[in-house]
């Protein structure tokens, strides 16, 4: 199904880009588990560990230090309530484009 782009308001094409961002994160994160998956079955039916296919992560060395934990979203637009932003990052269309047409960033935050 086409889309009318030059129908579009700008509010409507940012949200249109952060619906396409996020569902080309989802794609990725999905192709990646599919595959790790993958390779998991083929040493699983080898018979072998992570650890000999790949060596051992800490051997000589301290392990890499991540963390995966999620950030609470900290603005919110009041257009559009299901988008959110935690702060961190990139700036989203609409959080930008607030502050641009004169919006105090104080006004856009979560009230909890």
């Amino acid at each position: 199904m086409p889309i009318a782009l030059n129908k579009l308001s700008s509010i409507e094409l940012a949200e249109l880009r952060a619906q396409l961002e996020q569902r080309q994160v989802e794609l990725q994160k999905q192709t990646l588990e599919v595959l790790r998956e993958k390779v998991f079955a083929m040493i699983e039916k080898e018979g072998l560990t992570i650890d000999q296919v790949f060596g051992s992560r800490t051997k000589g060395r301290q392990p890499a230090r991540t963390t995966n934990a999620l950030v609470p979203k900290k603005y919110r637009n009041p257009k559009s309530p299901h988008q959110e932003w935690s702060g961190r990052g990139r700036q989203p269309a609409w959080f930008a484009e607030a502050i641009a047409s004169g919006t105090k960033e104080k006004s856009l935050l979560i009230k909890s």
